[in-house]
């Protein structure tokens, strides 16, 4: 799938690597020529150009992808034009990012895809992980089901899988393991090498005999309470 991101602040850089991680084509706008620079290498195409001249849009080719994510911040003129030319370019996956209330009522007048406002929704991520102690990630499921991400509690450390009975005794499925810290100790690293990383710090299907360490992530699929009485058994 190819899509276009709009905006390379923080945000806007983030989704666009990430995007072209997941071997998506991805054409990367800024109106800075810093922000462009600094992405070139992690992208299909990166270019400079203002959001809010339709034919500049036009020329490195925005009406020729599948899906436009609008990530520009503050400049709400530049957001509101630049969605205008999506609709314009035909294109029928529109994702706006948004920056305050203002800025969502006058998204809300136009047709989009999706609002995204992701200040907000990492607020309420790091709320959820703050219920739960040692968290890292947490994904929702139906009713009160979670996959979670957590830290290995003490007194499984040097315990071997098969002997941890996490289903007997804590009604919780093991998914995989994320073994040994990995990410604490590539935090200097750049996001091409720290991905690389990740990957191998995961042990797929993990194996009854392997033994969790200190550092370890279990990623376990259970209910909440569940999960909280696991974390709490420390």
């Amino acid at each position: 799938m190819k899509f276009c991101v709009i905006g390379l602040g923080q945000f806007g850089s983030s989704l666009a690597c990430e995007l072209s991680r997941l071997q998506h084509d991805v054409l990367a706008i800024d109106n800075r020529d810093a922000p462009v620079a600094s992405i070139k290498k992690k992208v299909s195409v990166a270019a400079v150009a203002d959001a809010a001249d339709i034919d500049a849009l036009r020329e490195v080719g925005v009406h020729e992808v599948d899906a436009v994510a609008i990530c520009i911040g503050e400049r709400f003129e530049a957001s509101l034009m630049a969605t205008s030319h999506m609709q314009e370019f035909g294109i029928e996956k529109i994702y706006c990012r948004v920056v305050n209330d203002v800025h969502d009522r006058l998204v809300s007048l136009l047709d989009v895809t999706e609002k995204v406002r992701p200040e907000a929704e990492a607020a309420r991520q790091f709320a959820k992980r703050l219920g739960i102690e040692h968290a890292k990630q947490r994904f929702n499921l139906t009713g009160d089901f979670v996959v979670l991400e957590v830290e290995v509690p003490k007194k499984l450390i040097g315990t071997r899988l098969a002997d941890a009975r996490l289903r007997e005794d804590h009604k919780l499925n093991l998914v995989t393991i994320r073994c040994n810290g990995d990410e604490d100790k590539e935090e200097d690293k750049n996001d091409e090498e720290r991905d690389e990383s990740d990957a191998r710090g995961i042990c797929g299907v993990p194996d009854p005999e392997q033994r969790f360490e200190s550092g370890d992530y279990l990623v376990v699929f259970g209910r909440k309470k569940d999960v909280e009485a696991f974390t709490d058994s420390d």
